[in-house]
């Protein structure tokens, strides 16, 4: 038996063996094999096995607990049993409630919580204002539970021009009756969805459970608003949503792989149409030196296969234990440095909650 052999045998029984843990069932067996291949080049035999394991914690257990499923989601908030009930519907109080606390399960999104509102504000009138028109189709790599961000935002913005619910209303309060809750009786306004509502919102992450509940969240908020589909005369928007057996999740679509794949879709359960159309805006938030970090030169290479309108990266300025080290300044050094190889120019630079943000553009549309 050959030497590649033994070691192809060797590299794959290490994989099985971390795949089969329940630590780490969560994560794309695919991207756990290409880890240990590429482990398997820098560290003996002795030690592959914990190297990996350490650098999963780092890009993903870290990050989010593995145990957080839409199951035990819905144990926690018992007024949300009835969440397909149509004769029975969850109020907006209660499914705001449940958006926050798994956004703050999240340590990515929880940095950024009480500003992510102006994240998705500032990135809409961004791209609204280089392009005189709204983001269709965007892809979130990396995406984490940022899709919930999105959909609190809408929520959130429905509400200003809504009678029957307040802000002050969306808070947690697990101990009040259902009858105190705000009305269930909410659509979204038709303006909002003209301006903010995209088509369709691909995800790509190496957790499944965040795809899983992300296209969970998806399912319900579409059907349980589907009042306000019904009046929104965007002809694009009924094409998308026409044909839900074609559209399996009618609006974010999650892919579980390693984001080095992208664009490749071999994994994709949604409309093939529209998600091989090119993409008019590209989320890496917190993601390029997590890439960096399990082989450098991933960032770049990655940067260079992205083809989009606007291209919004972030970094953090402080560690998951709230060190500081300097992380603003060498991030954006490191940054400014690498899009330089790239088609790409910083357009815009501003901080959000402790995420440094920049919104880059192609360099002839620089303006």
């Amino acid at each position: 038996m050959s030497h590649e052999i033994v070691e192809e045998q060797l590299i794959l029984k290490i994989a099985n063996k971390i795949i089969s843990s329940k630590k780490y069932a969560d994560i794309d067996d695919e991207f756990i094999i290409c880890l240990v291949k590429s482990f398997s080049t820098r560290y003996p035999t002795k030690l592959l096995e914990d190297k990996v394991r350490g650098k999963l914690h780092q890009i993903r257990g870290a990050y989010f607990s593995e145990s957080l499923f839409i199951e035990k989601i819905l144990n926690k908030f018992p007024y949300l049993d009835n969440m397909t009930d149509d004769n029975n519907p969850i109020t907006v109080f209660d499914f705001i409630n449940m958006l926050d606390y798994i956004i703050l399960q999240h340590s990515s999104t929880k940095e950024r919580a009480e500003e992510s509102d102006k994240f998705w504000s500032d990135t809409f009138d961004i791209y609204g204002k280089l392009y005189d028109q709204k983001i269709t189709k965007l892809v979130d790599l990396g995406c984490g539970v940022n899709f919930l961000t999105y959909i609190k935002w809408l929520l959130i913005n429905s509400s200003k021009s809504n009678k029957n619910i307040s802000l002050g209303e969306f808070q947690d309060d697990n101990n009040s009756t259902k009858e105190n809750r705000p009305s269930s009786d909410f659509l979204l306004s038709k303006e909002i969805l003209k301006d903010y509502l995209v088509d369709y919102y691909e995800g790509w992450d190496i957790g499944k459970s965040e795809l899983e509940i992300s296209e969970f969240i998806s399912r319900y908020f579409l059907e349980h608003y589907s009042g306000s589909f019904e009046k929104h005369t965007d002809q694009g928007m009924k094409k998308s949503f026409a044909d839900k057996d074609a559209f399996n999740t009618y609006l974010f679509s999650g892919i579980a792989s390693d984001v080095m794949k992208y664009p490749v879709r071999n994994n994709l359960l949604t409309n093939i149409d529209i998600a091989n159309n090119r993409f008019d805006c590209v989320l890496l938030l917190k993601v390029l030196q997590n890439l960096e970090q399990v082989d450098k030169g991933n960032a770049i290479q990655l940067l260079k296969k992205i083809d989009t309108n606007l291209l919004v990266v972030s970094f953090p300025t402080r560690s998951l234990g709230g060190k500081t080290k300097d992380m603003d300044t060498n991030y954006s050094s490191w940054f400014e440095g690498i899009i330089s190889e790239s088609d790409y120019q910083i357009y815009e630079q501003t901080q959000i909650g402790s995420d440094i943000i920049f919104y880059c553009v192609k360099r002839q549309n620089q303006s």
